[in-house]
């Protein structure tokens, strides 16, 4: 049984690729592994990939593994040595693959001439060095320095102006993608979406080659805030990647956009990933600031189905304490009577003339009313769990599957936990069958009042059936 509703998801890698750190990682609460493919080679991610459902086997956690797509990555080239841009210093800028020199900030992106133009910014280093376009030429850019700092190599590039002729999705990205289907991950997470069309044209790809992975789309880009409702009916979920969005956004508008997409998400009933800088200072520290901590409490009462953990799991010095931090806390933030009252009686689904909506909606009604032990969702596409999920109950949700991918999936659903279960030919038979493996858990006793929702005949697609029940009568 999961010990805290809004589920936790870390990034692997250097700081946490050994098994012992993932065993504690496991026991410490964490629910889902990111692999990023911006850094490490095929070779590391596949040894990666094999330990982390190695080690799910072993100790009997089922793991979801998302695989993040790298997208469009602008660098400026490698640098000699590091210099200073001063405030006022008008600077050469060009694309090419040449060392970045004082005389020529050199950008590895072969349409910089084409896409910008007079008085758009050019961010570097997470934007604290700003350039802004004075005119062009056709080799390449002058522009005036409006915030000094450091230049060193392959730092990071942020056009927030400029309509970037690229699509996200790379044909490295194709590749990684290939590469990630042959191993089966769970998830795949489209970086730096424009619109909906690039989410189209990812899940066309991948149907293609007859796959239908979920699709979480990171919102990073002032054009995907504005496109976001298409954006969410196209996708299986977001991400509100606050890194680069505050890089290209205002920042003080950040805390509010991150709300309004959450909410958006939810009522949806999508799933929201809210990410980035979460716990930062446990990159280097044992312990969060009082404000990350308040951070990830605010998250939780957003609404969050799923927390992450970037840098402070695959690069900190304590990736095994940044989870067990971030498994306190959100346990704390969901067990305060006020906190309860507010985030499981809020239904944040919006309402559907639909048969499925409508009994789940009964179930946890009623499941509230009599004061159930469990909601039980029998699914084999977790579409029912994920129902239930959205409409936060406040009694527990168990999902019982016979689709081991499906199981791994429905790990990052808010408040449920996941177990399979063999497929069962009769809606009886699986209600048995479901009510026998709980006993054997432990999780009920003969005299525990269960609500079961499913479909009868199973697998037929739609939830349309719900059973009261008493284990053992």
């Amino acid at each position: 049984m999961t010990r805290h509703r809004t589920k936790i998801l870390c990034t692997i890698g250097p700081a946490s690729e050994h098994p012992k750190t993932i065993r504690a990682m496991l026991r410490g609460g964490m629910d889902g592994a990111r692999l990023n493919f911006s850094h490490g080679s095929r070779q590391w991610h596949a040894s990666v990939y094999n330990r982390l459902r190695d080690l799910s086997t072993e100790t009997n956690s089922p793991l979801c593994i998302l695989q993040d797509l790298q997208g469009i990555k602008i660098r400026i080239t490698d640098v000699e040595s590091p210099f200073r841009l001063n405030r006022g210093e008008v600077v050469r800028v060009a694309p090419g693959t040449e060392r970045t020199s004082h005389q020529c900030i050199v950008i590895d992106y072969p349409h910089l001439l084409k896409d910008l133009k007079r008085g758009d910014r050019i961010l570097i280093d997470d934007g604290l060095i700003t350039l802004v376009v004075r005119d062009k030429g056709a080799g390449g850019l002058r522009a005036v320095v409006k915030e000094g700092g450091i230049i060193s190599s392959r730092k990071g590039v942020n056009l927030p102006d400029s309509r970037v002729s690229l699509s996200p999705f790379t044909d490295k990205d194709r590749e990684d993608l290939e590469f990630g289907l042959s191993l089966g991950v769970d998830y795949v997470a489209l970086s730096f979406v424009r619109s909906h069309r690039e989410v189209k044209a990812l899940k066309e790809w991948m149907a293609g080659r007859g796959h239908q992975l979920p699709v979480i789309a990171k919102i990073e880009r002032p054009e995907a805030v504005s496109d976001i409702d298409r954006i969410l009916d196209l996708s299986e979920g977001i991400m509100v990647a606050r890194g680069d969005l505050g890089v290209e956004m205002p920042p003080e508008e950040v805390p509010l956009i991150q709300k309004e997409l959450i909410i958006k998400a939810n009522s949806r009933g999508r799933l929201v990933i809210t990410a980035t800088q979460m716990l930062e200072s446990m990159k280097e520290h044992t312990r969060p600031t009082r404000a990350e901590v308040t951070d990830v409490a605010n998250a939780v009462l957003d609404g969050s189905d799923v927390l992450m953990l970037s840098a402070e799991t695959s690069a900190g010095r304590y990736p095994v304490q940044a989870v067990k931090m971030m498994q306190r806390i959100i346990s704390a933030t969901e067990k305060r009577p006020a906190v309860r009252e507010n985030l499981f009686r809020h239904n944040m689904l919006q309402k559907r003339d639909d048969m499925s909506f409508a009994v789940a909606d009964a179930a946890v009604r009623a499941a509230e009313d009599i004061r159930a032990s469990y909601i039980v969702a029998l699914t084999e596409s977790g579409y029912t769990a994920m129902l239930i999920s959205k409409l936060r109950p406040s009694v527990p949700v168990i999902a019982f599957t016979p689709e081991e991918r499906v199981l791994r999936v429905m790990r990052l659903f808010w408040g449920v936990s996941p177990f399979m279960m063999e497929r069962k030919a009769h809606w009886d038979e699986m209600v048995s069958e479901v009510v026998e493996l709980m006993r054997q858990r432990g999780l009920i006793r003969r005299t525990e009042t269960l609500v079961i929702v499913g479909g009868d005949p199973p697998g037929m697609g739609m939830t349309n059936i719900m059973k009261i029940i008493r284990a053992g009568v």
